[in-house]
């Protein structure tokens, strides 16, 4: 792969989150006043983060779970 190549990959990656990010401000915008977006979007973020951290032990946590009667 050469070097623009590379950086194509990238900026699509980049602007495919960015359109996801404005979807999702579109989405709140409705509910929250501007002044409470951060009182929104850093929780989720954090949720978000833990969540993809936990991922890949999270069958086996289920399974352990039912095994324990939890």
């Amino acid at each position: 792969m050469d070097e623009n190549n590379k950086f194509d990959v990238v900026g699509t990656n980049i602007a495919e989150k960015a359109t996801m990010i404005w979807n999702v401000a579109d989405m709140i915008r409705g509910p929250f006043k501007p002044h409470e977006y951060g009182l929104v979007i850093l929780p989720m973020t954090v949720v978000k983060r833990f969540h993809d951290c936990l991922l890949p032990t999270h069958k086996a946590v289920f399974f352990w779970s039912a095994i324990a009667g939890l």
